[in-house]
């Protein structure tokens, strides 16, 4: 009864106060009608039960479903600036922001991956994957509109993704979330934004190529297989098939699905 008045900061406040409530069925209540509200308060009371309850299947889609184009980029700032998390909610917001918002949402998103790389090195690569396959998702959006130093930014992390494809000293972990970015289809938004020219495009090919051998374990050889498929690239199948003879059954049948 209350969403129509939202706007009221008293009654804002009031509401808010009740996203900290011991019964869930009241929080997420509070999510759906703080979604109604276009203020920075219900944003940041939106993040916040996000934060706190992000592992409740229920709250977990109340808090998301009344994001959208108006409110997702003051949500997700606010949920990045959360320290204390259940759960992680950052990847469906991280989408949703560049899927559904405008220049101020996608400039969001680009500034969270940034935040959270700043605290989490290792989440870069797959955050920024995550981010460029929703973009190419959007209707409009387009990497003309990234700032020189973004783009400088995000072609540096590309090209340390190569370094550690090299890196023999690697962790899986480490060279899973590079395979993430490194093999990826770019489509219209977001092609040429993160390597240019023939020579690079194949050296790229080439590296994860590399990692399909006996040497290295089975997940990260599954993995790049997967990688070089989702670049749908003519070079790439011809590369899955000269690693035949260098790997297992588990490997082979990833080359064959």
């Amino acid at each position: 009864l209350s969403e129509k008045m939202l706007d009221d900061p008293l009654l804002l406040t009031a509401v808010r106060e009740l996203s900290a409530h011991d019964n869930p069925r009241v929080r997420r209540q509070v999510a759906y009608s703080l979604g109604q509200s276009g203020s920075r308060d219900a944003a940041e009371a939106l993040a916040s039960i996000a934060a706190s309850d992000g592992d409740d299947v229920y709250l977990r889609a109340a808090v998301l479903s009344p994001v959208n184009r108006t409110n997702v980029a003051a949500v997700l700032a606010a949920y990045t600036a959360t320290k204390k998390k259940q759960g992680d909610l950052f990847p469906q917001l991280l989408s949703l922001a560049a899927r559904l918002g405008d220049d101020r949402g996608v400039e969001a998103a680009f500034r969270a991956v940034l935040t959270r790389a700043a605290l989490n090195d290792d989440t870069r690569f797959t955050d920024l994957a995550l981010l460029l396959n929703s973009l190419d998702q959007h209707p409009t959006w387009t990497m003309q509109r990234l700032d020189a130093q973004m783009v400088t930014t995000l072609r540096n992390w590309n090209n340390e993704a190569l370094r550690v494809l090299s890196d023999s000293g690697q962790s899986d972990e480490t060279l899973l979330a590079a395979l993430q970015l490194l093999g990826r289809r770019e489509r219209k938004a977001t092609r040429g934004l993160l390597r240019s020219g023939t020579n690079r495009h194949e050296q790229t090919l080439q590296q994860i190529a590399g990692l399909i051998t006996a040497d290295r374990s089975v997940a990260v050889q599954t993995a790049a297989v997967g990688a070089l498929g989702r670049t749908a690239q003519k070079q790439a199948a011809n590369l899955l098939l000269t690693r035949w003879d260098r790997v297992g059954p588990s490997p082979r049948a990833a080359i064959l699905a």
